[in-house]
């Protein structure tokens, strides 16, 4: 369940509240993007994102741990993933930062067909909001995207200036963005939004 810790995970963690708890015989320390498990002084690993969530599956704003762990996966194609987001704004759920530009990310699960008409107002209210706050940290423009998880959604689909894709075509939907970010872009990008800048 625990993972190594890479640098990524300790700049999230940095000017981030934490809440320590003690774990047989080590320590947790859990803050909003992560939580570093240390073992006798020394940092042991990191449980990922998902193991973390309180609220239940299904609840009206809980995260679906299928898109979760597909927009984890973007970080073997060369994108910067941060969730919980710090901005001058505010906080951003899932900032993604990579060849295809900046993007802020929600995650929609529900059973059976969906299409984008068919997703609440608020979760397009709130990947609009979190689009203002990304922008309001890397600079226009920052595109905004719902990332859906459970049910069946034929493919994508664009719904009042917002992407709505299945998980399973998240990879190949950006990748069909092209390169709207250099190597140098992306970076200075990230470090804006991990707080490392």
């Amino acid at each position: 369940m625990i993972r190594p810790v890479a640098r990524d995970d300790l700049l999230r963690l940095a000017g981030t509240p934490l809440v320590v708890a003690a774990v047989g015989g080590g320590l947790l320390l859990q803050g909003a993007p992560g939580a570093v498990a240390l073992a006798g002084g020394a940092i042991a690993g990191v449980l990922p994102l998902a193991a973390m969530r309180r609220r239940r599956p299904g609840a009206p704003d809980a995260d679906d741990p299928t898109a979760i762990e597909e927009i984890d996966r973007l970080r073997r194609r060369g994108w910067r993933v941060v969730h919980a987001a710090p901005t001058p704004q505010g906080t951003v759920r899932h900032a993604l930062i990579g060849p295809g530009g900046a993007l802020a990310a929600v995650t929609h699960g529900q059973s059976g067909r969906v299409s984008g008409r068919s997703l609440p107002r608020r979760r397009l209210a709130a990947v609009e909001a979190d689009r203002v706050r990304l922008e309001s940290a890397v600079g226009p423009p920052a595109g905004a995207i719902v990332v859906v998880g459970r049910g069946f959604m034929p493919g994508p689909e664009r719904v009042a200036g917002v992407d709505v894709v299945p998980v399973r075509s998240l990879a190949d939907h950006l990748a069909a963005r092209g390169e709207v970010m250099g190597a140098d872009e992306v970076e200075e990008a990230w470090r804006a939004v991990a707080g490392a800048g």
